[in-house]
């Protein structure tokens, strides 16, 4: 069983944070993010991290979002090749970030 699915079922709240997907997994809450589009200026060699500090910036905008709440996560875990958690660690620095 995948921990997205046995921390719900253990009364652990979990949240998601993606792109738009179809996808749903049971008892985790989805959230979704557009990133900017990019400028298509960058150079061939920079449009990668352009990418990726378009979706960090935008799921810093979706975090700052839920920070506003008085959400703090016990933990966040993501992936760091698409730079969605670059700034996660501005928002929450005393939260442990695995990526």
């Amino acid at each position: 069983m995948s921990t997205s699915r046995h921390l719900p079922q253990n009364g652990h709240e979990v949240s998601f944070i993606t792109q738009p997907r179809a996808a749903e997994i049971a008892g985790v809450r989805k959230l979704e993010y557009e990133p900017a589009v990019p400028s298509g200026d960058a150079h061939a060699h920079t449009r990668e991290l352009e990418n990726g500090v378009m979706n960090g910036l935008a799921v810093a905008r979706l975090c700052e979002w839920l920070a506003r709440d008085g959400f703090i996560p016990d933990i966040v875990i993501g992936h760091n090749g698409w730079g969605e958690i670059l700034y996660v660690k501005d928002l929450w620095p005393q939260t442990p970030l695995l990526g």
